[in-house]
């Protein structure tokens, strides 16, 4: 059963997820140039983040999301992002899509309007679930299409134009549990995780460990690519 996805992330957001703290801590620092296009801001908690730094724009398709992103910038846009049009926008320094694209049927198309939309040399800067034999229902619940491997990752933004500049797993820590969710059958209880007095610690554990590593394999792929022309 689908989960409502803005409810959730919400709730996350409040609860100063583990998850979602320690992935954007790694995206953060990939950032080197605005403005920056949050695609798929959700309920903002990456947004807040870029806001503080750069001149920042958000978008997202459910008036939910847009509302609460309007707390950290006005240039939230409520639209489906391949409706945009690039006369009506900046050329963008970076454009960043956080788990994002995995829900969307056509991802290549969404990859080549951030291409169109971002200014040469820009860069774009994605992460998506890695990993089929990862699906669970948890990827069932969050409405995800699609899991990703690293050569298709790469094909794929490729395609849509891009040179990869780095591509690399994340959250080795999620391997496990997630093989033993798809074993039984079960969704793994991520909120109730984030609102426990488990949160800080593993979030210590990503800030402080993981996310200062290069990973054989973990649960997620983060890739940065540059428009060269």
């Amino acid at each position: 059963m689908q989960r409502d996805l803005v409810k959730d992330l919400e709730l996350l957001e409040k609860s100063g997820d583990f998850w979602t703290l320690g992935r954007n801590n790694v995206l953060l620092r990939m950032i080197a140039k605005g403005p920056v296009f949050d695609v798929g801001a959700g309920s903002g908690i990456l947004t807040k983040e870029l806001a503080k730094i750069f001149q920042t724009y958000a978008l997202d398709i459910d008036e939910r999301a847009c509302q609460m992103c309007r707390k950290f910038t006005q240039k939230v846009i409520c639209a489906p992002f391949d409706k945009l049009s690039s006369s009506e926008l900046p050329k963008f320094g970076t454009i960043i899509m956080a788990d994002v694209i995995e829900h969307v049927n056509d991802d290549v198309a969404m990859l080549a309007k951030a291409h169109e939309l971002l200014g040469v040399g820009g860069e774009l800067i994605i992460s998506v679930p890695y990993g089929n034999f990862l699906w669970t229902e948890n990827d069932t619940a969050r409405g995800h299409v699609r899991r990703y491997g690293i050569r298709e990752l790469r094909t794929k933004v490729e395609r849509a134009g891009f040179k990869v500049k780095k591509i690399f797993f994340w959250n080795l820590l999620a391997v496990f549990p997630t093989l033993i969710a798809k074993l039984f059958s079960m969704r793994v209880p991520h909120e109730g995780i984030s609102e426990s007095g488990f949160n800080k610690l593993l979030l210590s554990y990503f800030e402080n460990f993981e996310n200062k590593l290069r990973l054989p394999i973990g649960s997620a792929i983060i890739c940065k690519a540059i428009r060269e022309k």
